[in-house]
């Protein structure tokens, strides 16, 4: 193996360690944001189907279409996006494991 790759071997070794100190494991979830019901959608159904398997987790600033909600395993909403952030930040890092995927939407509006 070059000497690169060993490099980076013992450097992911070296990370996982410290997260298993800081409680985490190595269940993942995938956490999806969204501002509005579409994006939420759009989000949702993109990592139900890029990622089976993995749990959902839903973060929004607005109540997400039903349809969307039945593909999550949780889905938190917060009117305020820095409500939400904070909410997002202590719940994915208060469970044992760690995100496998984090998508958001881009828009142009201020959120």
């Amino acid at each position: 193996m070059p000497p690169k790759q060993r490099q980076i071997g013992r450097l992911k070794a070296c990370l996982r360690t410290a997260f298993r100190l800081l409680g985490k494991g190595d269940r993942k979830v995938a956490a999806a944001f969204g501002f509005n019901p579409a994006e939420c959608h759009t989000a949702a159904l993109h990592l139900h189907r890029g990622a089976p398997g993995i749990p959902l987790w839903l973060f929004a600033t607005s109540t997400p279409l039903a349809e969307t909600a039945a593909l999550c395993d949780r889905v938190v909403v917060r009117g305020n996006s820095l409500a939400l952030f904070f909410q997002a930040q202590r719940e994915l890092w208060g469970i044992p494991s760690r995100s496998a995927l984090e998508p958001g939407t881009g828009t142009a509006a201020t959120g």
